[in-house]
């Protein structure tokens, strides 16, 4: 248990080195992600490496769809990298939030 603890602290705190290190904010970051696909909320999001560039990753879902858009955002600079809808074929095998 206490190996557990010790990974989970790890963890939290290598996210928030990382987090510190985007220039653009998550909350930013969302509302560029929103500005995309009007409509939709945020399903998922994370700070990921992307080819060596820091990003934010958002899937964000609307009520009317069972598609989630990708959106994938520089957190540097705030800009547009990538929008792609997947659908519900593609997100098979994804582990699904209780």
């Amino acid at each position: 248990m206490a190996l557990k603890n010790v990974f989970f602290a790890a963890c939290i705190s290598f996210s928030l080195v990382w987090d510190a290190a985007a220039a653009i904010s998550r909350d930013k970051a969302e509302a560029i992600a929103l500005r995309q696909v009007p409509g939709a909320t945020i399903a998922a999001g994370a700070l990921d490496k992307l080819k060596g560039r820091l990003v934010w990753s958002f899937d964000l879902s609307r009520p009317e769809s069972r598609n989630l858009t990708e959106v994938v955002i520089d957190a540097d600079t705030g800009k547009v990298l990538a929008v792609r809808l997947e659908t519900p074929a593609e997100q098979v095998g994804w582990t699904q939030p209780l």
